[in-house]
């Protein structure tokens, strides 16, 4: 039969979708995320070894040897922005670093009068870390082996490739997608984008694809669509929406729990607090995913440091960074 690849968004999706193909039988498809098939290609030949939650400002700092420059902790402003502008290039298209401008992401005032002055500074410490990377003196991060994989320009051996969660993809693995021969197909919504602050893209206004609609789902009621069809509606006033009418055939599911759904960490921990504090008899929160992945912000913090430094417990910090806020 035909050689099927379906690129899942993530970890758990694609374990669900194994196991799923195999009890059907189909044994031609393989499931794969963008970073799980970039290291089947890349990690196992090089031998490099993974950094797994990524470098802390601190860390780059040391190890690119960075210098304050006469600001007052320059050196991690300059880590803080090298790492930025590293994950800028690897999920993107570009060849080269220097094929992007990292100040287009700036919009605070003052950060960007400091990338300006300090430009060269970055650009030269983001090819340095990424050049330290690539000859294995310093672990790899995932974003490092995706942009490897694209850069390689693989031909990979399917028949079909479906893409799902388009509207969220990385412009790197969408660049590696868009350049092979099978016959491909993106499967996304719109309206459900979210990662753009993690350089994402939607797919689905970047190609010239034949486009066809779900306008009925199995996996909700009428009374979730006709909330879809509301809230896409108030979209209306902000922007120019496609007219589209979702039908729900689903069954109406049994609540066993609630759920929380927030737009940021803190807003989601703030309601956490609040909920076992008003429901005492609660024995135990779930949070998809791990509850240390939201105690952490995107440049490394941890929120237990912050509550340390709001405390003046500068023994019980971890980060430099935020350790040193108490020196100066």
């Amino acid at each position: 039969g035909s050689r099927i690849l379906y690129l899942a968004f993530n970890k758990s999706v694609r374990l669900e979708a194994q196991r799923r193909f195999a009890d059907m039988g189909l044994h031609n498809v393989r499931v794969e995320t963008a970073h799980s098939l970039a290291y089947r290609y890349i990690v196992p030949q090089k031998g490099y070894t993974i950094c797994q939650n990524g470098y802390k400002t601190y860390e780059i700092a040391e190890a690119l040897g960075l210098q304050g420059s006469g600001e007052k902790h320059g050196e991690y402003i300059l880590a803080n922005h090298i790492s930025k502008f590293m994950a800028y290039f690897c999920n993107s298209s570009a060849a080269k670093v220097q094929d992007l401008d990292y100040r287009d992401l700036v919009t605070d005032e003052k950060a960007k009068n400091f990338v300006t002055n300090f430009y060269s500074h970055i650009e030269h410490g983001t090819r340095l870390l990424l050049s330290k990377m690539h000859k294995g003196e310093m672990a790899i991060t995932h974003d490092f082996y995706l942009k490897l994989f694209q850069l390689s320009r693989p031909r990979l051996p399917y028949d079909y490739i479906l893409f799902d969660e388009g509207q969220d993809a990385s412009p790197a693995m969408l660049d590696v997608f868009l350049n092979q021969a099978a016959t491909k197909v993106i499967v996304g919504d719109t309206h459900q984008q979210i990662y753009g602050w993690r350089h994402a893209v939607n797919s689905l206004g970047k190609v010239d694809f034949t486009s066809y609609n779900l306008s009925t789902s199995f996996r909700f009621a009428q009374d979730i669509a006709d909330l879809a069809n509301a809230v896409l509606h108030w979209k209306s006033y902000l922007q120019e929406v496609a007219p589209l009418v979702i039908t729900g055939k689903g069954a109406p599911p049994v609540a066993k729990t609630k759920a929380t759904i927030a737009r940021t960490n803190l807003g989601l921990l703030l309601r956490a607090i609040t909920f076992i504090t008003e429901h005492k008899d609660v024995e135990r929160l779930y949070f998809e995913g791990n509850i240390h992945s939201y105690t952490y912000a995107d440049d490394g913090a941890s929120l237990y440091d912050v509550l340390n430094l709001y405390n003046s417990k500068r023994d019980r910090i971890r980060d430099k960074l935020r350790a040193s806020l108490l020196r100066g």
